[in-house]
This record gives C-alpha cells, sequence and structure tokens, in this order.
C-alpha cells in the first residue's frame, strides 16, 4: 500500500529510507546528518553547502 509506505516513511528518523527497493543511493541524494549521528549531510548540493563556505571574490585583471 503506498500510502502506508509514504506514511512510515515519513514517521521514521533517518536520513534515508527504502521500502522494497535496493539501491538508494546516487549524487543528488543526500546522505547522513541526521540527530548526531557523524558530521552533517555529504552528497548532492546539501553536502556541498555543509563542507564549504560561500564567498564572493572580485578582482581587477585588467
Amino acid at each position: 500500500n503506498g500510502a502506508r509506505q509514504a506514511r512510515m516513511g515519513r514517521a521514521l528518523e533517518y536520513g534515508m529510507v527504502a521500502i522494497n527497493r535496493v539501491k538508494i543511493t546516487g549524487a543528488p541524494i543526500p546522505f547522513g546528518g541526521v540527530k548526531q549521528s557523524g558530521i552533517g549531510r555529504e552528497g548532492s548540493r546539501h553536502g556541498l553547502e555543509a563542507f564549504t563556505d560561500l564567498k564572493y571574490l572580485c578582482l581587477d585583471v585588467a
């Protein structure tokens, strides 16, 4: 039942939930960062944002 699977997936406090699937990883999918586990998210733009600081750099190259 799809509605039951969605309800259960939302209720679990995990970063990744797979129901009737084996592979749930890939470049656009964030990993980790739930509660006190690890050092934050990795993978996807969420992981990139967790490990980097945004900086604007303006150079006069002329």
